[in-house]
């Protein structure tokens, strides 16, 4: 009798602006935390890990020192996320700039295994799955096939081409692997 190989089922997490709830919901299939309520004062980093995927869709800016929530609320630092262990997770950052400053490069220091980001404006909707969010849905979509980073990403990224009319899609098809395994 020949054995069925079983597999762990892949765990996701999110931090997201409150705004953009929703959408995360939709793209991950998992209730992201959100900013606001949580901020740098109450955020947790034991909050970011265990995860094989984490999604991040807050506030960036050019000099990437803090992650923002909705109305200016600082959400999250590179000393927060450096006290977590995110050992071997696949990192997708879908803020502004997220693939520039500090606390994108905490996420390596920390453990991920890779980071997805964009440059620039990355632009995405509160309550569509559309942009970086679409892209995250078929980077989960593709991992639950058991590809790799590589193969993931590039699916993920064709996928994008039929949607491509939309500026957000043409957008997150811009994001890459920023390093670390693959």
């Amino acid at each position: 009798m020949q054995r069925k190989e079983t597999h762990r089922p892949m765990k996701v997490g999110a931090y997201c602006t409150c705004s953009a709830r929703f959408a995360v919901w939709r793209a991950t299939g998992v209730i992201p935390i959100t900013s606001p309520p949580a901020h740098t004062g109450t955020f947790q980093p034991t909050w970011l890990e265990g995860f094989d995927l984490l999604y991040f869709r807050l506030h960036g800016n050019e000099q990437g020192t803090v992650w923002f929530g909705d109305m200016g609320v600082p959400a999250i630092t590179a000393a927060q996320i450096l006290q977590a262990d995110l050992e071997g997770a696949v990192v997708v950052v879908g803020n502004c700039f997220g693939d520039k400053g500090p606390v994108t490069k905490a996420l390596f220091t920390a453990g991920a295994k890779t980071v997805i980001a964009g440059p620039g404006k990355n632009i995405a909707a509160r309550k569509r799955v559309v942009g970086v969010d679409l892209l995250v849905r078929n980077l989960i979509r593709s991992f639950r096939r058991h590809k790799t980073v590589d193969q993931a990403i590039r699916d993920s990224k064709r996928r994008l081409c039929f949607t491509s009319w939309r500026y957000s899609d043409r957008d997150a098809a811009q994001f890459n692997v920023l390093g670390g395994a693959k």
